[in-house]
């Protein structure tokens, strides 16, 4: 049985390295408005500084930031726009890098910051007969859009929103508000710490469902390894994930067999990261192992797989170069 324990909290980041990105159209846009929707979360509205329309967004959409401190950052949108502004909800990691940190510390109404514009690693399956999304703490966010989305064309929906506390969990009144009948609200310190079950929840579910999973690793895994009779291609992950901690990395080489070129991956460092650096181009889009634009086969080497696109059978020919690592000395990947 696959039981979750909630987390207290996850970082509200997806990591990208800035020397590192191709530079995407950026817009200058202005903080309208900052709300406290928990003890930990902000949503902040931002609006374009020039006046000019916004790119419109759609379900499951995200957009980058670029702050003043040389970072990039991602953030869900909070709700579908058709060009007027963007909202986002951005949680105070307890280890931010920088990220969260600087926004809650420095980012008030009135402040400018470049923005991209939107883009989709996690967009909804249009033909389900029910969509069935699990959220954890601040992984929520994708879901608001989702949820306006469904209700615009009356898809069936329902909601699992898995927080340790209700005053860490944002957007609690905004749920109840809009859809309580179609969502469930699991806090771990309401129920005597006692572990939700999320295989049951699935094991339950029709053959037209479709599941999306945005929150902590313990939860992503466990609605991963949820037995169910709904084919692997009806599971939708979005992560949030940290960069890999170098004190139990160890560093390896990487074989192109294409380019017959051998690039040395630091500790801590990803491939995709490694190859850029090397100025190989790898396609990428989420850059947390979830859409699979990056995933490669590979050979003469073992893999860490970090990754929640692939199969356990694609595990073994493929690897996701955004996330996982090689846990042999050296592999061989085809570029």
């Amino acid at each position: 049985m696959s039981n979750i324990a909630v987390a207290d909290s996850m970082d509200d980041v997806k990591t990208t390295c800035i020397e590192c990105v191709s530079d995407p159209a950026w817009m200058n846009v202005r903080v309208e408005r900052v709300i406290e929707e928990s003890n930990t979360v902000r949503s902040y509205l931002l609006m374009p500084s020039d006046g000019t329309m916004l790119p419109a967004s759609g379900p499951g959409d995200h957009v980058k930031l670029r702050l003043p401190n040389g970072l990039v950052r991602q953030y869900s949108l909070c709700s579908n726009s058709s060009g007027e502004a963007y909202t986002i909800g951005v949680a105070r990691a307890a280890e931010s890098r920088g990220g969260s940190r600087w926004i809650h510390e420095s980012l008030n109404v009135g402040d400018s910051i470049e923005c991209s514009p939107p883009s989709s690693s996690f967009p909804v399956a249009e033909d389900a007969s029910l969509h069935v999304m699990f959220a954890g703490g601040i992984g929520i966010t994708p879901f608001l859009s989702m949820i306006e989305h469904f209700q615009s064309i009356n898809a069936r929906f329902r909601l699992y929103y898995l927080a340790r506390r209700r005053t860490s969990a944002a957007f609690v009144k905004k749920i109840e508000t809009s859809c309580a009948d179609q969502a469930v609200l699991y806090f771990s310190d309401d129920n005597q710490n006692r572990l939700f079950d999320v295989e049951a929840e699935i094991v339950a579910l029709p053959e037209g469902a479709h599941v999306y999973c945005c929150g902590p690793a313990p939860l992503m895994q466990a609605v991963r390894d949820a037995k169910s009779t709904l084919p692997e291609t009806h599971f939708h992950f979005e992560a949030f994930v940290s960069p890999a901690d170098a004190s139990d990395e160890s560093p390896f080489v990487v074989d192109l067999s294409v380019s017959k070129l051998r690039i040395a991956v630091a500790p801590g460092q990803t491939i995709l990261n490694a190859l850029r650096q090397n100025n190989v181009y790898a396609p990428s889009s989420c850059e947390t192992g979830t859409c699979g634009t990056c995933v490669v086969p590979y050979s003469n080497g073992a893999v860490h797989h970090k990754d929640m696109c692939l199969t356990a059978q694609a595990r073994q020919s493929y690897i996701a170069v955004c996330v996982s690592r090689a846990s042999s000395a050296s592999i061989t990947i085809a570029l």
